[in-house]
């Protein structure tokens, strides 16, 4: 079962020895798991061209799960410049790089100069390996005039409590191939702005509505501060797989290669 599939983007060295080891794996295995179809072709991509075709038919696509939905509380209005307190532009998990919060800070920058008061929250702590990560962040938002912060490490309670309470979801990840942090703030009953992408696209052909699709971060943020209403799910979007049916269908598949 294989996650965070090797991609280009994230380097030439990285993604080259991450692709050679993904490949080994691919053809060493009697059946593949991965969390979505663009996964399975970037997985295809880490073997040799004469493999390609016997490593796809070994590999099943099981979506992660979504956990029940939470009510959502009344949407409100962004908050105004008398209210005392920017708007909170919120981003999602651990911090490492690559994650796209450079890409929300400039975006904050820029809305800032149009006139919106906001800043910018990581909720969650950061990866291991990547304090430093934090410094360069907060000197790129200094640098910016943009409010920048990360909360560390959040229990459930505090997570949803903070995940309902932000102004703007937002998923700006560069690289996503399956997104537990996506599916975290649809638990939430938030719909975030996400940048379109491959995995992006995918995830809205399979759950219609789950998600606000932007070609152009500034403005996508822009039109979400404009109408809350927009980062809330709707009733009538459906949610899946479950845990249970993602459990039933592991099961499944385990069986079979047995």
């Amino acid at each position: 079962s294989l996650h965070d599939l090797p991609q280009p983007g994230e380097g030439h060295d990285r993604h080259e020895r991450r692709r050679a080891a993904y490949g080994r794996i691919a053809g060493s295995a009697a059946t593949l798991i991965v969390a979505s179809e663009h996964e399975r072709e970037l997985l295809v991509r880490c073997v040799a061209d004469g493999d390609r075709t016997s490593v796809a038919d070994r590999v099943q696509v099981l979506p992660l799960p979504v956990g029940p939905r939470h009510a959502a509380a009344s949407p409100s209005p962004s908050p105004s410049p008398s209210s005392g307190r920017p708007a909170d532009l919120g981003v999602l998990g651990f911090l490492y790089p690559g994650k796209g919060v450079e890409e929300v800070v400039d975006a904050a920058a820029v809305l800032r100069a149009r006139g919106h008061e906001v800043g910018v929250t990581n909720y969650g702590g950061v990866a291991d390996g990547h304090d430093d990560l934090v410094d360069r962040l907060q000197d790129r938002a200094a640098q910016a005039g943009v409010p920048f912060r990360v909360t560390g490490y959040l229990s459930d309670a505090q997570l949803l409590s903070a995940l309902r309470g932000t102004d703007v979801p937002v998923a700006a990840h560069r690289h996503v191939s399956a997104s537990g942090s996506i599916n975290t703030w649809l638990t939430s009953g938030r719909r975030p702005v996400a940048v379109r992408g491959p995995y992006v696209a995918e995830l809205s052909r399979r759950m219609p509505g789950a998600v606000v699709v932007t070609d152009d971060l500034v403005d996508g943020l822009a039109a979400a501060l404009a109408t809350p209403g927009s980062t809330w799910l709707d009733a009538s979007v459906v949610l899946g797989p479950t845990a249970p049916d993602s459990a039933l269908e592991y099961l499944r598949l385990l069986e079979a290669a047995a």
